[in-house]
């Protein structure tokens, strides 16, 4: 059972920012949270790493960029951003932490969102050490790092979703060709409401988990040194 204290805890920030590898990952890992902070009118920006084209036609690529601009829409985020690399073959390069830098550095967000790394999928886990390696180097700052194919071993922070259950399901509809090939829905359902298992009581339907991290500058010696 979670303790007490940690039942909801939402960081407190303005400037939200969120790094996703695929155009769905937002909205599947942390919609539920963003969908709070725009109610709180914090300020968000997204960055799609991929461009969702996984070796399908052009199209597929373009109605991905599309799905993802209706979803932008619905939370309500202010900037959209899309670095157009190749779905599935990320890879830890000088040249994509650089670009992370800067614009961390241009939009001095309060709280980065990112998936973690223990995830499952190689995009996730590179999306991961390169966020944080580009934080470090831009200063430091807080991080949260979200879940989508399997749960975190050791999260730290949970957010109660229960009321924007049905809001964040909305984002994740506005993916259709996504949900074709995948069971998104029910997989993200039974996720969240697995965490809400670990809740006494019944306002926890729905739950968020995090692993919160405040991450320091490349002075302070702990540098991220991703093998791939």
């Amino acid at each position: 059972m979670v303790n007490d204290k940690n039942k909801y805890r939402l960081p407190k920030a303005q400037r939200v920012m969120v790094f996703a590898p695929h155009m769905d990952d937002e909205s599947i890992g942390c919609g539920g949270a963003l969908l709070m902070y725009r109610q709180l009118n914090c300020e968000l920006k997204i960055v799609f790493l991929t461009n969702g084209k996984q070796g399908c036609p052009e199209e597929i690529k373009a109605l991905r960029q599309r799905e993802s601009a209706s979803a932008a829409t619905l939370l309500g985020a202010e900037q959209l951003e899309l670095y157009d690399l190749p779905d599935g073959l990320l890879s830890v390069t000088e040249e994509l932490i650089m670009r992370i830098c800067r614009h961390i550095t241009a939009y001095q967000p309060d709280l980065i969102f990112t998936p973690n790394l223990n995830d499952l999928h190689r995009d996730h886990i590179v999306t991961a050490a390169a966020v944080t390696e580009a934080l470090r180097r831009s200063g430091g700052g807080q991080i949260a790092y979200y879940e989508i194919w399997n749960p975190i071993p050791n999260p730290n922070c949970f957010i109660n979703i229960s009321e924007v259950v049905s809001q964040k399901l909305e984002l994740i509809r506005c993916y259709n060709s996504q949900i074709k090939k995948y069971r998104l829905i029910p997989l993200i359902l039974s996720l969240n409401a697995y965490r809400a298992a670990f809740f006494p009581l019944k306002k926890y339907r729905f739950v968020e988990a995090y692993l919160l991290q405040t991450i320091g500058t490349t002075e302070d010696g702990d540098h991220c040194q991703p093998q791939f």
